[in-house]
């Protein structure tokens, strides 16, 4: 008859060739008739069969990994349940045997892995950041507990505080809203184990300039989607302190800005936004009133206005014209999805009686 065992891939590749080579494998015919050398088919899984001579009640022994480079087989990298097979042909009889599967289980933590932030980032807006715990092999480190601390290349970011791991994380851990940026350019968040600086890991991404308005914001706040501006106008005189100015993302809602948004180059305004996610849902309206216009580009290029409604009124007095935008001395303003409205124009003094 003849013994066939089955190798899964990701183990050391059985061989009958060499005994110095990784996944030797040997046949010993111990208190049986015969055991031939074993024969090696396959790439992955392997196919390993030794025929034999063996009455009821002997046995004989196959080793795997009996070579003399080593004598044991290496696990593969990969922590997982592996299931090897064994069968006995007996004549026309074929008897499986019972072989219990071989888990690999991951080793401790070599480091850290951050991800969760979108590329690009916005500033003022929560991200959820998540870190795992991986072994030297890129398994997650189930077994991880340890605390770790969070660091930025932003020094104005809000992030999560020191954490410590527990069992039911099994080695992974989200932290909702777990990081706001302040400034825009390349930043990162850095997870690094308390105990062991060797365990750490980034994730870095480009964000964006953005500061946030809302009605029931206040012109105190830092203008972030948790505490956002309460006007455009301070929004916008905020904005302008950045180079490239930050974008100006305004809930639905109306803004009376007094005599307007006076907007310098390269700003970005955007309206139509639900304070409650921060996304353009489409139902969201945002008016900007002012008198005698709602938004001024006095030379000022490169401006974008996008899902807004502009709406002016003439200031009191005789003869006052009224803008809805108001684009003056060669500015260049690109309109999307905009409406402006325009009140009518208050009237000229009347003359004296002929």
């Amino acid at each position: 008859g003849h013994l066939t065992i089955t190798v899964p891939s990701g183990w050391p590749a059985p061989q009958a060739a060499n005994p110095a080579n990784p996944g030797y494998v040997t046949a010993a015919k111990g208190n049986c008739a015969s055991a031939a050398k074993p024969a090696v088919t396959g790439t992955g899984p392997w196919t390993v069969k030794v025929k034999m001579k063996c009455a009821a009640g002997k046995h004989f022994i196959v080793t795997y990994g009996a070579g003399t480079g080593s004598t044991k087989v290496q696990a593969p990298d990969t922590a997982a349940s592996y299931a090897f097979a064994a069968s006995v042909t007996l004549g026309n009889g074929t008897h499986k045997l019972s072989v219990p599967p071989v888990v690999v289980d991951p080793g401790p933590a070599a480091d850290l892995v951050v991800a969760g932030l979108p590329s690009p980032s916005e500033t003022g807006a929560p991200y959820p950041v998540t870190v795992t715990a991986d072994d030297a092999f890129g398994n997650v480190a189930t077994g991880y507990v340890g605390s770790v601390h969070f660091t930025s290349s932003d020094p104005g970011a809000s992030l999560p505080g020191d954490y410590t791991f527990t069992a039911a994380d099994a080695g992974t851990h989200t932290f909702a809203d777990g990081a706001v940026f302040l400034h825009e350019g390349t930043q990162s968040v850095t997870a690094t184990d308390t105990a062991d600086s060797g365990i750490t890991g980034s994730d870095s991404v480009p964000v964006n300039g953005v500061l946030f308005v809302s009605p029931s914001g206040s012109d105190s706040n830092p203008g972030t989607q948790a505490q956002p501006l309460g006007t455009v106008s301070a929004a916008v005189s905020e904005a302008a302190n950045s180079s490239p100015p930050f974008a100006v993302d305004v809930a639905g809602g109306t803004y009376n800005e007094g005599g307007g948004v006076n907007v310098p180059g390269n700003m970005t305004i955007e309206g139509g936004f639900d304070p409650s996610t921060w996304q353009q849902s489409g139902s969201q309206t945002t008016t900007i009133t002012g008198s005698p216009q709602a938004v001024l580009a006095n030379g000022a290029t490169g401006v974008l206005l996008d899902d807004l409604t502009l709406q002016s009124s003439a200031p009191s007095g005789f003869g006052q014209s009224t803008y809805g935008l108001r684009a003056v001395n060669n500015a260049g303003v690109t309109l999307q999805t905009v409406t402006v409205v325009a009140g009518n124009a208050t009237a000229g003094q009347a003359g004296a009686a002929g």
